[in-house]
């Protein structure tokens, strides 16, 4: 399958990456010189040229593609640029009878509301897919605080995680292997990968040996869990409380998101901007009408305004503004403040780690979420659903919703895992008191109208 990727930023050679670890053909276009060098490292084509060309779409093999993506740093550009490509495709196949798929990134999420925006935008755009990751961005940054001390916590389904943590000092884990572990502590959720010292994760590791500082990922099905697994993996747990006090600096298109998503958990939130414009679009919004939400126009590092809303007191900061070095301070004074749980919002993926280093709690990409997001987009209509963890190499998890005529109706995981050659923890089912998250065994059968979580390594993407 050839796919074109129209902008090689950090999105879009993160994008390539991606599904050349998949075995796919990937070509690359950009007009940027910078772009193209950095897109040297990876192995594909890479074309100097307009997404608006036909002649640089020609070159790039529209002809043979299935799917093209459209990922420069203009909204108005990938959306327009969907449709020529769409145009040139079906010129240059006249004889053919074959369609190709489209995708476009925006960032900017007002284009999808109704009240700002022309309607739905796949139905003018030319588009198939409109990937806008803020969502999601904001979700995976919630989860992450819920319990700090975890690495990484991502939601899956209907209340289940996965958890990935080190293995501290004095975890009762350390020396075991994960047969072992598994026979000796049954309450214990299942392991389902480990990763020793930056490696590529491994999925068959019943006989793997968890020593000091492995990566470990657990399946949970419930909050309950997390004291489980805080406890064998010797980390401290302080569960965050029901309706947490949240404070969020920058009034910003993500940051009135941030708000938003707290406000309909129950708690209360201040936000501190020091523009006034973007202050009054937040009051003046559906989520500004909020009777729990307190819109401040000042200097979020002004002390005497941080005293006066008595910052100590808070459970959770968040740092939402468009400045990756602001955020950073941001987020380092509110836990030098005494916030227990203090997150980020960064552009640059490299920065990450360290950040990660610095201590901050949680940081989170936004570039690297709309990676997983266009890539979601890419596998939506066969595969269900996706996710892809930060914290664990070369590993994806898959959601498969099981209808009359999928391969796995009637089959039990052992098969339905060996085929993918991956692993299914989890199974999800309708009940008479609602959904029920079960934890698998090697012959739990999996049954029409089931949703089923499998962990994949990324190059088996294409065996389904």
């Amino acid at each position: 399958m050839r796919i074109i990727i129209g902008g090689a930023g950090e999105v879009g050679r993160g994008v390539a990456s991606a599904l050349r670890h998949e075995g796919r053909d990937i070509v690359l276009i950009d007009n940027d010189l910078d772009a193209i060098n950095e897109s040297q490292s990876i192995d594909c084509l890479v074309i100097s040229g307009s997404v608006l060309s036909r002649r640089t779409l020609v070159k790039a093999g529209i002809t043979d593609a299935e799917i093209v993506i459209m990922c420069t740093k203009s909204d108005e550009l990938n959306l327009l640029s969907c449709a020529f490509a769409k145009r040139v495709f079906s010129e240059e196949n006249k004889s053919s009878n074959r369609r190709i798929r489209t995708v476009a990134r925006i960032s900017d999420r007002k284009l999808l509301d109704p009240e700002y925006g022309a309607g739905p935008l796949p139905k003018w755009s030319k588009a198939d897919h409109i990937v806008c990751a803020g969502e999601e961005i904001v979700s995976r940054l919630a989860s992450g605080l819920v319990a700090p001390a975890f690495e990484e916590a991502l939601p899956v389904h209907e209340g289940a995680y996965i958890l990935v943590a080190e293995a501290g000092e004095g975890s009762p884990l350390i020396g075991s292997t994960v047969k072992e572990i598994r026979d000796t502590f049954s309450s214990l959720p299942p392991i389902v990968a480990v990763q020793t010292n930056g490696h590529a994760a491994k999925l068959d590791v019943l006989d793997q040996e968890i020593v000091l500082n492995d990566r470990v990922a657990f399946a949970i099905t419930s909050l309950d869990q997390f004291r489980v697994v805080s406890s064998a993996l010797g980390i401290p747990l302080d569960p965050i409380p029901e309706n947490p006090r949240t404070l969020v600096f920058g009034a910003t298109a993500f940051g009135s998101e941030v708000a938003s998503h707290y406000l309909s958990e129950g708690a209360d939130v201040v936000v501190i901007e020091p523009d006034l414009d973007l202050a009054n679009q937040l009051v003046g919004s559906k989520v500004g009408s909020s009777k729990r939400l307190d819109v401040i126009h000042g200097d979020p590092q002004d002390e005497e305004l941080l005293k006066e809303i008595d910052i100590e007191g808070f459970d959770v900061a968040i740092a939402s503004m468009d400045d990756d070095n602001r955020n950073i301070a941001m987020a380092m004074q509110a836990s030098d403040k005494g916030i227990p749980r203090s997150g980020l919002l960064l552009k640059d993926m490299a920065l990450i780690e360290a950040v990660k280093r610095i201590g901050l709690t949680r940081p989170v990409s936004q570039r690297q979420i709309t990676i997983t997001s266009i890539l979601r987009a890419i596998h939506f209509g066969d595969l269900g659903d996706f996710s892809v963890p930060t914290s664990l190499n070369d590993i994806v998890i898959v959601l498969f919703h099981i209808v009359e005529e999928h391969p796995f109706v009637d089959s039990t995981v052992e098969n339905a895992s060996n085929r993918l050659k991956g692993t299914m923890p989890l199974i999800f089912r309708e009940g008479e008191e609602g959904v029920q998250s079960i934890i698998t065994t090697a012959d739990t059968m999996i049954v029409q109208g089931d949703t089923v979580a499998m962990i994949l390594k990324q190059e088996h993407l294409s065996c389904r």
